[in-house]
């Protein structure tokens, strides 16, 4: 960000100041309850919402009172997509847990709705949040994108609404995104969800020329970044881009933290 203040430090200074607007995805790779190093981090940098994808971790119980989990499993034996929500969020919000709206796609894909009032506002915009774990087959992602984005479309996302989407999207979409040999690819069908759904790539935006990658390939041990967050933000706003950072764990992908 050209502040001279790292991502930690700023998260942390914001938290003391009253705002807590993290946003982090992770693929836990089957795992079930997150690592303690995940909820320090988001116990101690204020975030607000928590993307987990490939994971077991999807009843209420056993999460505390501290959070509200959203899922959607596919079959028992596979593991699927939850949000975790603090409490807190729906309190500042004003919202009702029970009211809130949810669309999903079987084990891929989970999406919510809230209303957020913003600072000198009187009219609540959408917020909708969502947390997806693209196919990694070839063959299984023009049906998904499809399907995807039909259903980010019935939500009817306004000019004024905002939209963060996170999570494993199996694809990349410039030659920054890869570090090491080999030919570079990137992904068509990803690029249209971005451009067909006006999704901006919040890490790209925050490191415009940098090469970035959150997992490392099996086979040929490049690393690529896989891992996104997107987001909506009508313009006018008092919402940017703060920064985004990347944190090494248990799983093969790292934890991605974004801040608006």
């Amino acid at each position: 960000s050209g502040s001279g203040i790292d991502f930690d430090t700023r998260l942390r200074r914001r938290r003391q100041m009253g705002v807590r607007d993290g946003w982090m995805t992770w693929d836990s790779q089957g795992g079930g309850d997150p690592p303690p190093e995940l909820w320090n981090r988001v116990d101690g940098g204020g975030v607000a919402a928590v993307a987990l994808q490939e994971t077991r971790a999807h009843a209420p119980t056993g999460w505390g009172k501290k959070n509200v989990v959203f899922s959607s499993l596919g079959t028992p034996q596979q593991a699927g997509v939850a949000l975790v929500i603090p409490a807190w969020v729906f309190t500042k919000l004003g919202a009702k847990v029970e009211s809130t709206e949810q669309k999903t796609i079987e084990g891929r894909c989970i999406s919510i709705s809230l209303p957020l009032l913003l600072p000198e506002e009187k009219t609540p915009r959408r917020l909708v949040i969502t947390n997806v774990y693209r196919p990694v087959n070839a063959s299984e992602k023009p049906e998904f994108d499809a399907k995807f984005k039909e259903t980010i479309r019935e939500w009817g996302i306004g000019e004024g609404d905002i939209h963060i989407c996170l999570g494993d999207f199996n694809g990349t979409l410039s030659p920054l995104d890869q570090l090491g040999g080999g030919q570079s690819v990137t992904d068509p069908g990803l690029a249209s969800i971005s451009s067909e759904l006006s999704l901006v790539d919040a890490i790209r935006k925050a490191h415009p020329e940098k090469r970035l990658a959150t997992r490392r390939g099996y086979a040929n041990q490049r690393w690529r970044r896989i891992d996104y967050i997107f987001h909506q933000i009508p313009s006018g706003t008092h919402v940017k881009t703060l920064g985004v950072r990347f944190i090494p764990s248990r799983s093969d992908h790292h934890y991605v933290v974004g801040a608006f």
